[in-house]
């Protein structure tokens, strides 16, 4: 092999083992990352509440806290992970029965994002949680314009400029429940998304927004409450047409229509949950 052969093939070789030397340092920075611990509070109180003492949150507070008064584990958990109530789904009884107190510090400040992976340690560490995700066959929903020239309803219209300017009034929802249960809702500033997320609360599950309305949007919406509990029967008797049927009001108030059909919906199951001890 002649001198040049020898010093192409040496050159070659280097090459191939910086490139090895590469990937092996990155894999190990990438291990590493998996290995670090999640973000968790410095300190944690948890107490089971008897006193039926008012809710209060979940929610992230300044100076890196979470507090939660009187909530359920169920409650906590859709808080930690972000979930509506369609898309949590297992457990023992008790995890939708019994009450806690939970009062946690970071001891710095913390972005809500950060709060929330915080509670999922706590959670982790405290309740030994374990959740499992699966599909189910479920309802699934789609919004669309109800009417060929996309015209709206009388009771959706677009936002005043003054919304999206800065310092501008900022998203406001007001709602209230009718005598025999139905649901009488007041949005101003709101994006799409806070209708197909509050449509969604209400179907019991997943809307899919394809009414290509961008920006921010006022609207006014009342609808029967018939998946509502404790209704007060005596007051459905008196009126039981208080309100059109929720698919009903979208269109004849929106302008808009909700498209139902089967499909897999995700759902996160509770595998496994204990009770903490008071401390």
């Amino acid at each position: 092999m002649t001198e040049r052969e020898t010093g192409g093939l040496l050159r070659s070789v280097g090459m191939d083992f910086r490139s090895l030397l590469v990937a092996l340092l990155a894999s190990g920075v990438v291990a590493l990352a998996a290995q670090s611990p999640a973000p968790a509070f410095d300190v944690v109180s948890i107490k089971r509440n008897v006193s039926g003492s008012f809710p209060v949150g979940p929610e992230a507070r300044r100076g890196g806290s979470f507090v939660a008064t009187n909530a359920t584990l169920v409650r906590i958990v859709r808080y930690a992970y972000d979930l509506p109530d369609y898309r949590l789904a297992g457990g023992p009884d008790w995890v939708r029965r019994d009450r806690f107190d939970i009062d946690a510090r970071a001891g710095r400040d913390a972005s809500s994002e950060e709060i929330q992976r915080m509670v999922q340690s706590l959670l982790r560490d405290r309740f030994q949680l374990v959740i499992r995700q699966e599909r189910r066959e479920g309802s699934i929903y789609t919004l669309v314009p109800a009417r060929n020239d996309k015209r709206l309803g009388p009771s959706l219209h677009p936002s005043s400029a003054g919304c999206a300017a800065p310092g501008g009034p900022g998203e406001t929802i007001e709602e209230r429940l009718t005598p025999n249960g139905g649901v009488a809702t007041r949005t101003t500033c709101a994006p799409m998304s806070s209708l197909v997320s509050s449509l969604s609360g209400a179907l019991q599950g997943p809307v899919d927004d394809k009414t290509a309305l961008q920006g921010l949007w006022d609207y006014e919406l009342s609808y029967t409450g018939q998946r509502r509990r404790n209704v007060d029967a005596a007051a459905v008797a008196r009126d039981p047409n208080d309100a059109p049927a929720l698919f009903t009001a979208v269109q004849e108030q929106l302008g808009l229509r909700l498209e139902s059909a089967r499909g897999p919906v995700e759902i996160s199951v509770i595998e496994s949950a204990t009770q903490p001890s008071d401390n």
